[in-house]
């Protein structure tokens, strides 16, 4: 898994519980980008890396939200996966392939580092999944 800082690590297979050693995180949110997510030759559309980097720069959210940018997150099923993270509560989306997936999913990331229990937007409600059930 690569973070904003371009530390690697082995992808991430099992997300239990936020745990990221600082007590100012509130939240993470993990986006693959790995062997199916991303690759626009399998025909899924592309991650928009970049764009969401920028947004954490923009709103001044990394010391609130961790960013994680993985290798595989493993369901590969659900291609564009990403998981919203917070103490005691996680929630896996597939299938992101709209930009305004994306743009949901900094606006969540923004409100949450100053807010808790954050609702997911509505667009977002129907990419939610079971990774385990593959809902």
């Amino acid at each position: 898994m690569m973070t904003m800082s371009g530390k690697t690590s082995e992808p991430l297979t099992d997300v239990k519980s936020l745990s990221t050693g600082s007590d100012s995180i509130s939240a993470r949110v993990i986006v693959c980008n790995g062997c199916c997510c991303g690759n626009t030759s399998k025909g899924h559309s592309e991650v928009p890396i970049k764009y969401l980097e920028e947004k954490w720069e923009k709103n001044d959210i990394s010391k609130q939200v961790e960013l994680d940018i993985s290798d595989c997150l493993g369901p590969c099923a659900w291609h564009n996966v990403a998981v919203l993270e917070t103490e005691g509560q996680q929630i896996w989306l597939g299938d992101l392939s709209q930009p305004s997936h994306y743009e949901a999913i900094a606006d969540w990331a923004k409100k949450s580092a100053y807010q808790t229990m954050v609702e997911i937007p509505s667009i977002l409600k129907s990419n939610i999944f079971d990774p385990d059930g593959q809902d």
